[in-house]
């Protein structure tokens, strides 16, 4: 009795077993053709067989009408697979609508020559055997078609050991076929040849059943799993034809339930030719409609995602068609150059002429429609209508289609006045540390230290002989003389420093005063006959500070330093006029040794020596290139007689001319 109850209970719980393997595939076939492909397929089936119960009330078994009516289905299938292979942009289900058009096209003709042309003369004929091999070619293309998608690398199997089930299920069953046929085949049969093709055509039938579903359970779009699913229910309607066709040869059956196996057979193979009519048409519209709405949306959610990009973005943007026609202009654009997006758009050609802003891109055209990018890392660029002049980093380049062909323009522009400023003032600050560094470190020291030795032998002097003599008062004159030079260069660093910080407050200041004031700050080398001549004819006032007398203190005790004995400087002033300024020019010149034509351009930035040292021996001249350019003014060297730079230097100082003198 236990063993009884055991073994109801082990055959129940097979069942269930079954049951739930059946109900699980089930929700991973609706899963993976999604419910709507799912009720489509059931929908074309149904379809299929009414009409097909219409068909064989009213048309003849075997008629030409009917065998017409096999050719039609085909027909219609491959126009209905080039419309979708057309109108897809997926390039997976262009491949499969091109095979399954491909494998119709001898299947097609197979059944035009069997059941059309064929009836019209001997059925007994060899050609009638040879049209089956036919239908073993749509067979054979189809099952490498399958493979290659499946080893497309594109998709994987969920669980990975699926594939292994599918595979081992259906080489048991083919190998249960072959064996079941090969069994009870008469091989003295006039019909062995029948059941052989028969046989080779249930084989493949496995086959691409096993492909499909393999590809049904793989990760791969509802639309493509549905095209699939058509194909495995066209062979599986086929390959019940099939197994029935077998039987019939096999053990001479001719009819079940009273109807003729061969009527069976025939109605099989329309209704599966049918059945993929009916799926295709189903999804030519609605499934087909619904795919192309959801691209339409996704397509439309990325277009404005990257208009949401481009117009936020901090740079300027625009956009131009393939003729040069500005068509899309964002935010960050029309603020740079302020412009309005109503006055630029379709307004301005990037090729025709320059950029409504004021940036020439016409130089790179030829590159731009090549396919190539223009960079422009740096230019200066001045509104057309004047201002403020900025500096911009500009880029151009196109962007292409999906046939590789230039789609549009952009150009990318950046404002870069800003960071180029704040690397200047690094720049500058790193090179006034340096300065600063090298002057206490290197400069100093070296005037300390000679100040030091002439004090230690005026120091040996006074300790052996008690007194200085006449001769040795060098000793102590030059070392007052370098502890000047150090003072003055400190003193020099220091205003340098408030300069550049911005300590000394500008105001108007008279030119004549301060030059007259000059004289009594000059230090007089001992035993040198200077002449320091003075001419006003200007009387003007400029924005200045107090630094200004120390531009005239360096410049003419830079003329006194670099010269030898007897030296005329004469000083004078005027008012100029140039472009509309008025100007107070200030010229100093000399009649020293001069300044050669090689050095006159690098005087004022000798914060190097000639092997590239910092040194604070030109910081005077430094200094003084700085405080002119704070006021707004130049400065410049020149020969005192032209073309002989032997027979003295000219400095020129123009400054402007304080407004309230305008």
């Amino acid at each position: 009795m236990v063993n009884k109850l055991t073994e109801a209970d082990g055959y129940k719980g097979f069942i269930n077993n079954v049951m739930t393997i059946a109900y699980r595939n089930a929700n991973g076939l609706i899963k993976h053709i999604g419910p709507q492909g799912f009720k489509y397929s059931i929908v074309a089936l149904a379809l299929s067989l009414l009409f097909n119960l219409a068909i064989l009330l009213f048309i003849p078994y075997r008629s030409i009408a009917y065998g017409t009516l096999l050719f039609i289905w085909p027909i219609l299938s491959i126009f209905l697979l080039t419309r979708i292979y057309y109108s897809s942009i997926d390039k997976n289900i262009k491949y499969v609508t091109r095979l399954f058009s491909i494998i119709l096209v001898p299947w097609t003709a197979t059944l035009l020559l069997k059941y059309v042309i064929l009836p019209h003369y001997d059925n007994d004929s060899p050609a009638y055997y040879i049209v089956g091999f036919g239908f073993l070619i749509s067979y054979l293309i189809l099952i490498l078609g399958l493979n290659t998608l499946k080893k497309s690398k594109q998709w994987t199997l969920v669980p990975p050991t699926r594939d292994q089930i599918i595979t081992a299920a259906g080489i048991i069953l083919s190998m249960t076929v072959a064996f079941l046929v090969l069994l009870n085949v008469n091989w003295n049969s006039a019909s062995l040849y029948e059941v052989l093709l028969l046989l080779s055509y249930l084989i493949c039938d496995i086959v691409i059943l096993c492909q499909s579903l393999k590809l049904i359970n793989m990760n791969i779009k509802l639309n493509l799993n549905y095209l699939i699913l058509v194909i495995a229910g066209f062979i599986a309607v086929n390959a019940l034809g099939d197994l029935i066709f077998e039987s019939r040869w096999l053990f001479s059956i001719d009819n079940i339930l009273f109807l003729d196996t061969g009527r069976i057979t025939d109605t099989a193979y329309s209704n599966s030719l049918m059945l993929i009519m009916f799926a295709l048409a189903l999804y030519n519209t609605d499934l087909k409609d619904k795919a192309l709405d959801k691209i339409s949306n996704r397509l439309n959610d990325s277009r404005l995602f990257i208009d949401d990009i481009v117009m936020q973005a901090p740079y300027a943007i625009s956009v131009y068609d393939t003729s040069g026609s500005l068509i899309l202009a964002n935010d960050s654009f029309l603020s740079m150059f302020n412009v309005k997006r109503a006055d630029i758009l379709r307004s301005y050609n990037l090729f025709s002429r320059t950029d409504p802003i004021g940036l020439d891109f016409t130089s790179g055209v030829s590159r731009l429609k090549q396919g190539k990018a223009i960079v422009m890392p740096k230019l200066e660029y001045r509104p057309p209508g004047g201002g403020t002049a900025r500096y911009l980093s500009a880029k151009a380049f196109p962007t292409f289609n999906t046939n590789d062909g230039i789609s549009n323009y952009v150009t990318i522009i950046e404002d870069i006045t800003d960071r180029l400023k704040a690397e200047q003032e690094l720049l500058e600050a790193k090179t006034q540390a340096e300065l600063y560094v090298d002057l206490m470190g290197h400069d100093i020291n070296n005037i300390h230290q000679v100040a030091m030795g002439y004090l230690e032998l005026a120091d040996d002097k006074l300790r052996q002989e008690g007194a200085l003599s006449k001769d040795s008062e060098v000793f102590i004159l030059t070392s007052i003389d370098n502890l000047k030079k150090g003072s003055r260069l400190i003193d020099n660093v220091r205003k340098l420093r408030g300069e550049k910080k911005g300590l000394f407050v500008q105001q108007s200041i008279d030119v004549d005063k301060v030059l007259q004031d000059v004289k009594g700050y000059i230090d007089v080398p001992p035993g040198r006959d200077i002449k320091v001549n003075y001419e006003a004819n200007c009387g003007c006032q400029v924005m200045a500070n107090e630094l200004l007398k120390d531009v005239f203190i360096n410049l003419i005790g830079n003329a006194i330093k670099h010269s030898n004995g007897p030296l005329n400087v004469d000083v004078r002033t005027r008012c100029v006029d140039e472009n509309g300024r008025k100007l107070c020019r200030i010229v100093i010149e000399d009649d020293g040794p001069g300044i050669p034509d090689g050095r006159k351009g690098g005087i004022f930035d000798r914060m190097h020596d000639d092997q590239g040292k910092l040194t604070g021996k030109g910081l005077g001249l430094y200094l003084v290139k700085t405080i002119i350019e704070d006021y707004h003014g130049m400065i410049w060297v020149e020969d005192r007689i032209q073309g002989d730079p032997t027979k003295g230097a000219r400095f020129v100082v123009q400054l402007p001319i304080a407004e309230k003198q305008n």
